[in-house]
């Protein structure tokens, strides 16, 4: 089961959000999702370190390129999406830890 997630946990204040404003949501909406995606490619690159798969930082870090054997992967940690340069494609961190075990 996925967590659901707060703006306490994702760090984004909402106090001053106007529920009447349609528009005040939308960019509170955009806040949550913006500080989700920092917290994802914080953790997903150090679950890569931590399971001693070598990777090279591209654009600050938006994009790793994955070396493990003779595949190469491009991966992106703030969405979790992966593409092994030979063709396939998938989603999230485990699933990549899990191919390349």
């Amino acid at each position: 089961m996925s967590k659901v997630w707060t703006s306490d946990d994702l760090g984004v204040d909402l106090s001053d959000l106007n529920l009447d404003d349609l528009g005040d949501f939308f960019r509170a909406w955009a806040r949550c999702k913006k500080a989700k995606k920092a917290l994802n490619q914080e953790w997903s690159t150090e679950a890569l370190r931590l399971a001693g798969i070598k990777f090279e930082s591209k654009n600050f870090g938006n994009h790793l390129i994955v070396h493990h054997a003779e595949l190469v992967i491009d991966f992106w940690p703030s969405t979790g999406k992966w593409i092994v340069r030979a063709g396939r494609k998938g989603r999230g961190i485990r699933k990549l830890i899990e191919l390349l075990s």
